[in-house]
């Protein structure tokens, strides 16, 4: 997500990263990441993000900023919360280990 940021930047444009469910996939830029079918993704940000029904997009802009929102990766051994910050477009994560 770093990368499509320093992109938007450099190139002075939005870019926009994708994220499918129906796919359980994620699109940066022309690269498309699938996950395992063990693994679910949840996104928290504005209703106008929705591009269908099972696409979400979640743009960097060259100001820094970014439309914002939460991303939640989960299997049933760990999580990964990714949370965007839309007035900075700041990264940040944390990652959970699931007590066993």
């Amino acid at each position: 997500m770093q990368l499509v940021q320093q992109r938007a930047i450099r190139e002075d444009q939005p870019v926009q990263i994708e994220i499918n469910f129906s796919q359980n996939s994620f699109k940066f830029i022309e690269e498309v990441i699938t996950l395992p079918e063990d693994v679910s993704i949840t996104v928290r940000t504005a209703e106008n993000q929705l591009i269908e029904d099972d696409l979400v997009g979640l743009t960097f802009y060259p100001d820094f900023s970014a439309t914002g929102g939460v991303i939640l990766i989960e299997s049933e051994k760990e999580s990964y919360e990714i949370i965007i910050n839309w007035i900075s477009g700041k990264i940040t994560s944390k990652h959970h280990v699931s007590p066993i």
